[in-house]
């Protein structure tokens, strides 16, 4: 299922170099789980954010590669990954400069957790990047 690009962006102010690390990703977890995908009808419970980073595939991939029980991680491509939580679910692209990810999840508070989780994720990535989020229903 492919994201879509909202018509605002995030902005952020670069103030040095990206760490680039890669990170290698187990998704053995997330094989059990084909059904998870966004539900998009749940408008209560839905949100996505275009955010911009330099090297945003390193992102992603620092995401996926940091996940701990009892969050399930999966990196389908270079440039798309699913995080599979308790009460909901994150899809992430990437492109070079932007990742975009969009999440549902069966209530608010799942939704804020998975929010907090992501946004979390990224800034402790980023010692030289501010990132600011901007989440968005429609």
């Amino acid at each position: 299922m492919g994201l879509w690009m909202s018509d605002r962006i995030i902005k952020a102010q670069d103030i040095g170099e990206d760490k680039g690390d890669e990170a290698s990703v187990s998704s053995s977890e997330m094989t059990n789980h084909p059904d998870m995908e966004l539900d998009r009808d749940m408008d209560a419970n839905y949100c996505f954010a275009d955010i911009y980073v330099r090297n945003a595939p390193s992102y992603l991939q620092g995401v996926l590669g940091t996940v701990q029980e009892p969050v399930h991680g999966e990196l389908r491509d270079a440039n798309k990954g699913l995080l599979a939580f308790e009460d909901g679910v994150c899809e992430i692209s990437a492109s070079s400069s932007f990742l975009t990810v969009a999440m549902s999840a069966s209530d608010g508070e799942g939704l804020d957790q998975i929010r907090g989780y992501v946004e979390e994720k990224l800034r402790s990535l980023s010692d030289h990047q501010v990132i600011e989020f901007d989440w968005r229903k429609h």
